[in-house]
């Protein structure tokens, strides 16, 4: 009777045991495959935060909604956008970005999000403005914004809020035609 418990218990430790190393298995392998999962992200700069859209197609379907791109571009601005990213949110968003034509910096950059607040995805919105000041945008409310990227460039913004949605457009260039940028996007005469 004494030795069946003796065996009983190990039978009891070698279960632990296996049970033991089957979880150490269990979570080195997620390690890996959670690295596995950042790696093209680290690769390319981005977090889960912000997601880059191979398209404007894809980026619509991501943010569920038609994205409203300027009828109006300066000639200094190019075609097809170079960067188009996703912010999950909330709010959820997305910016596009557009290259100098000649220099190919960074020139333009289109921002929506859904809130009706004037917010913008954390990821999105950059920095603080040190300059804001109220202007009617064709008849909608607005402000111009001045800003310091990231990078250390300043920026001059215009953001609305029509339809529920808030709306920005960056620019590095004349006031002038950052306002003619902006009022193409407002769908109003």
């Amino acid at each position: 009777m004494f030795a069946m418990a003796d065996g009983a218990l190990a039978v009891s430790g070698a279960l632990s045991r296996l049970a033991l190393g089957w979880l150490a298995v269990s979570a080195a392998g997620a390690l890996v495959l959670s690295g596995l999962d950042a790696l093209p992200r680290w690769l390319l700069g981005e977090t889960r935060a912000l997601v880059s859209c191979a398209n404007v197609a894809d980026a619509e379907t991501r943010l569920g909604s038609r994205i409203a791109l300027p009828a109006y571009f300066p000639e200094s601005v190019g075609w097809p956008p170079a960067t188009i990213r996703y912010a999950p949110g909330p709010p959820r968003g997305i910016v596009v970005a557009f290259d100098d034509r000649v220099t190919r910096r960074p020139r333009m950059a289109v921002l929506q999000a859904e809130d009706p607040s004037g917010r913008f995805p954390a990821a999105l919105a950059e920095t603080d403005p040190f300059y804001v000041s109220a202007v009617d945008l064709r008849g909608l409310p607005a402000e111009i914004r001045r800003r310091r990227s990231r990078d250390g460039e300043v920026w001059d913004e215009v953001a609305w809020v029509r339809g529920g949605r808030s709306y920005a457009v960056r620019f590095r260039g004349p006031g002038e035609e950052l306002m003619r940028i902006a009022s193409s996007m407002t769908g109003r005469p």
